[in-house]
């Protein structure tokens, strides 16, 4: 169906009068999957294994999953907001959301993983968790995909459809993709515009898909440099009483001067609540501001 098709058919359906019974239940949107499982849909699942991800670090333990989820719901809320909202002047890249660090050791990949299993607990949202640390894949290694085609397989390939390296898991609405098969000129392939064209693919606000990247640290390496420029919002991870304040701003001047830029603060135990893995600043969630 053309382009002038489709709009008729949308002007005719305007047009039919809106008639609907009292005891009708209310329409719910239906999310279009970003990709069907192929062959067997079990065998290509990816579980995810908790007990695996606590002895990684990369999960709270049961005692403090409770709290430690309730916070990450505070930090998905401005980015929901900000990815759903048509009108915000970045178009699709705002469903894109880079979780980064200055340096090795700050939380980024707890902080990625985390924020893409609470934002999977959304009814009316498909999230895609991309391990784009592509110098230290941990969490293709901790999924079982590392051998698996994945995000610079798609770079490298024109002709491979972004849809095919997505791996659905057990969680509902979570997906996950590998990093993929690392060769020499990866920064290249993260800065080239074959990957917008594959985050785009990835992410949706149409069909409300979020992107969650895990990226490498950025005054380390040139490879979450690169991406930074394909994001439409980074969530910039630092460890409390750990992390110099001028390292910090190193790290931002890498970042693009537009988008919305988060910074959440890891490992802060605040005086009047118990000490957490996981704890925001004067409990008020990421501070998050257009550019830097």
């Amino acid at each position: 169906m053309s382009l002038i098709e489709r709009a008729l058919q949308k002007m005719n359906e305007k047009a039919q009068p809106n008639v609907a019974r009292r005891d009708a239940p209310p329409r719910r949107e239906t999310l279009t999957p970003l990709a069907q499982p192929l062959g067997d849909a079990t065998s290509r699942r990816v579980l995810i294994n908790r007990t695996a991800l606590q002895s990684e670090g990369l999960v709270p333990p049961e005692h403090q999953a409770r709290q430690i989820m309730q916070q990450f719901r505070q930090i998905k809320r401005p980015l929901i907001a900000n990815a759903m909202r048509p009108a915000n002047g970045q178009g699709a890249q705002a469903t894109q959301i880079m979780v980064a660090s200055a340096l090795p050791g700050e939380g980024k990949t707890f902080t990625a993983l985390n924020l893409a299993l609470c934002l999977a607990q959304e009814k009316d949202l498909q999230v895609v968790l991309v391990d784009a640390d592509v110098l230290k894949p941990q969490l293709s290694r901790v999924f079982g995909i590392e051998l698996e085609v994945g995000l610079l397989d798609a770079l490298r390939d024109n002709s491979l459809d972004p849809a095919s390296i997505v791996r659905h898991t057990d969680v509902p609405n979570l997906a996950v993709v590998s990093a993929g098969h690392r060769t020499e000129n990866t920064t290249e392939l993260l800065a080239s515009s074959r990957m917008e064209q594959v985050a785009q693919a990835l992410g949706s606000v149409r069909d409300r898909r979020i992107v969650v990247f895990d990226t490498s640290p950025l005054l380390l390496t040139t490879e979450s440099q690169a991406l930074a420029n394909v994001a439409g919002q980074v969530v910039l991870v630092v460890r409390a009483e750990s992390t110099p304040q001028q390292t910090v701003m190193d790290a931002v001047t890498h970042l693009p001067n537009r988008g919305a830029v988060s910074l959440v603060l890891n490992q802060c135990i605040a005086e009047s609540q118990p000490a957490s893995y996981y704890q925001q600043g004067e409990g008020q969630g990421p501070a998050a501001a257009d550019g830097t």
